[in-house]
């Protein structure tokens, strides 16, 4: 567990949770990047699979989910229906999506908001048959639309921020990009 800003957990002392405690709130792209490299790097795992905070699963689920990636180990990144609070990254897909040592996120989308989007976008630039959605074993027995704004309503602030840095990126917002390569090759200042 990555525990975004020193929270109360109640798994905390459940004997196989290892939990990643931070001090403040690295956002979502970075503690995404700190999961995957807990697991992929340094336990040297093959998947990792996300869940976030505001999801239940069904008692038999990850049976099954663990099922999904057996099946599917051609693929390097897999989706539940409920969009992104259930998808799994295998380490495969980590090395081919990571643009920087240890970063498969871009964490510029701070703390939150299209980091999402970003990656979405990245793995059909390289390639989209690695990528698989809707995955029906992956839907959330119970799921709330981002809990994280229910705690710190001040986070919606940074929404146009990361849409602006979304679009100088990509040349457009999602599903209206014009460019194959972030930033159509050249860094221009963000401000």
């Amino acid at each position: 567990i990555v525990d975004n800003g020193d929270q109360q957990i109640p798994y905390a002392k459940h004997d196989k949770v290892i939990i990643q405690k931070n001090s403040n709130n690295l956002g979502c792209a970075a503690s995404w990047n700190q999961g995957i490299n807990k697991a992929l790097v340094e336990d040297k795992l093959d998947w990792v699979l996300t869940l976030n905070d505001d999801i239940v699963l069904r008692q038999d689920q990850l049976f099954h989910i663990k099922m999904v990636m057996e099946h599917n180990s051609d693929k390097w990144f897999m989706i539940g229906p409920a969009y992104w609070s259930v998808w799994a990254i295998s380490k495969e897909g980590a090395e081919n999506m990571s643009y920087e040592e240890g970063k498969y996120f871009d964490e510029t989308f701070w703390p939150a908001y299209f980091e999402d989007n970003d990656f979405h976008y990245r793995i059909h630039q390289k390639d989209s048959s690695k990528y698989r959605d809707a995955i029906s074993a992956m839907a959330p027995a119970l799921y709330r639309n981002s809990m994280s704004i229910e705690k710190d309503p001040t986070l919606n602030s940074t929404f146009q921020h990361n849409a602006n840095y979304y679009k100088v990126k990509w040349g457009g917002y999602p599903n209206m990009e014009k460019w194959k390569v972030p930033f159509d090759e050249h860094v221009p200042a963000l401000t």
